[in-house]
C-alpha cells in the first residue's frame, strides 16, 4: 500500500520515462522548502507531497511536506497527533491536508502541548 505512513511513492504518479522521472526528482530535490511558523488559527492546506528526516536541537525528526496550490513547499513537524490523524483518515502521497494550528494547552497533569486539528481528503 503507498500510505503515507509507509513513506512509499505512488507509483502511479511517476512520469513515464526514465528521464522525466529524474528530472522530476531533480525538482524535488532542489526545490526549496519553508518551515511553516503557525500562529494560533493558521491554516496549513495543500498535498501531501513528502516526508522527511531533519536533525534538529532535540535530535532526529521527521517532517512532513505539504504543496500549497501555488507550488509552494511547506513542512512541519510530523509529532504523534499530527501522524496519528494522517494514518487513521488514510492519507496517501497526493491526499488534500489541512492542518489547523489551535494553540498551546495543558494536560491535567500540567504538562504543555499543542493543539492541532487535522483533516484529509483522500
Amino acid at each position: 500500500m503507498n500510505t503515507f505512513e509507509n513513506n512509499q511513492e505512488q507509483t502511479s504518479n511517476l512520469p513515464a520515462t526514465q528521464a522525466a522521472r529524474i528530472a522530476a526528482m531533480v525538482q524535488r530535490v532542489s526545490a526549496p522548502i519553508d518551515l511553516w511558523t503557525p500562529e494560533v488559527g493558521d491554516i496549513l492546506v495543500g498535498e501531501l507531497f513528502d516526508k522527511k528526516t531533519v536533525q534538529s536541537q532535540y535530535g532526529q525528526q521527521e517532517q512532513f511536506v505539504v504543496r500549497t496550490q501555488h507550488g509552494t513547499l511547506i513542512s512541519y513537524w510530523l509529532n504523534k497527533y499530527i501522524a496519528e490523524q494522517l494514518r487513521v483518515q488514510g492519507a496517501t502521497y497526493g491526499s488534500i491536508v489541512a492542518v489547523t494550528y489551535q494553540g498551546k494547552s495543558e494536560t491535567s497533569t500540567g504538562k504543555a502541548y499543542h493543539r492541532y486539528n487535522v483533516m484529509v481528503d483522500a
